[in-house]
């Protein structure tokens, strides 16, 4: 089961990207956690149905190849030359895999002295649970490399746990049809959480140039910034899965 929260831990990592979509498009932006102490170049191609998200960081790259006239995705380790491959009836499955392993722990704990009860849930492994975040604009005008932004501070039950600077789409060209590629994807992941597609619903604040995350204390937690954004028309063979690369079978999401 450890390979499942990898998987969604790398997904999660990329989901800065469902605010920036757009056809022809690659982004370059980097990112900083306070938290775990890496830091990461994140490179972005997006065309009309498909993206691909290189995360490279000091001695690991992984990258995510997302089709959705395929309505897959392929995460890929080029290192070992292997790939996994998820579809939103695999997602729903896996989802449905540790709910029922929950539910057998939970009944073998049951029977346990509260102290250990709480020692055992302790352990468990947890998956993150998102919560929707209330934005409110805070400052205009504010320089960030060659952006113009709005500051906004997301909110979650009246308590600050984000800031979000954005440009206004329309001085790059962008418009909130541009985010289509993007809802397909937040699509797939339904099963996990409603709450997991409210990054694709809030395009409208603009495009995001730098995002802040805050821990309950008030430290930052996660920086992600945009480097650049160039209009490239990209190779389409980016897009399909490398060559002799070796697919990992489901039992390996249960290791």
């Amino acid at each position: 089961m450890k390979n499942i929260f990898f998987i969604f831990s790398f997904l999660f990592s990329i989901f800065y990207f469902s605010l920036l979509a757009h056809a022809g498009l690659v982004i370059t932006s980097r990112y900083e956690s306070q938290a775990d102490k890496i830091q990461s170049t994140d490179k972005a191609m997006i065309e009309k149905d498909r993206m691909r998200v290189d995360v490279s960081t000091p001695g690991n790259n992984h990258l995510m190849i997302y089709r959705a006239d395929l309505g897959k995705m392929w995460i890929i380790d080029p290192e070992k030359k292997q790939y996994q491959e998820l579809s939103k009836q695999e997602i729903t499955g896996m989802m449905q895999k540790m709910q029922e392993a929950t539910k057998r722990l939970e009944a073998q704990m049951a029977s346990m002295p509260q102290a250990q009860r709480e020692a055992m849930k302790k352990m468990m492994p947890q998956m993150p649970k998102p919560s929707v975040v209330t934005y409110q604009k805070k400052a205009d005008g504010i320089k960030i490399g060659n952006y113009t932004c709005t500051l906004y501070e997301g909110f979650v039950d009246q308590k600050k746990v984000s800031e979000m600077w954005t440009t206004d789409l329309k001085a790059l060209s962008m418009s909130p049809e541009d985010f289509a590629v993007m809802n397909s994807f937040g699509e797939m992941f339904e099963a996990i959480s409603k709450d997991f597609t409210s990054p694709y619903k809030i395009s409208s604040l603009g495009l995001p140039i730098r995002m802040a995350q805050y821990n309950p204390d008030g430290s930052q937690k996660h920086l992600t910034e945009v480097v650049s954004i160039e209009r490239q028309n990209t190779d389409p063979a980016l897009f399909e899965l490398p060559k002799d690369f070796v697919k990992q079978s489901r039992d390996d999401f249960d290791e």
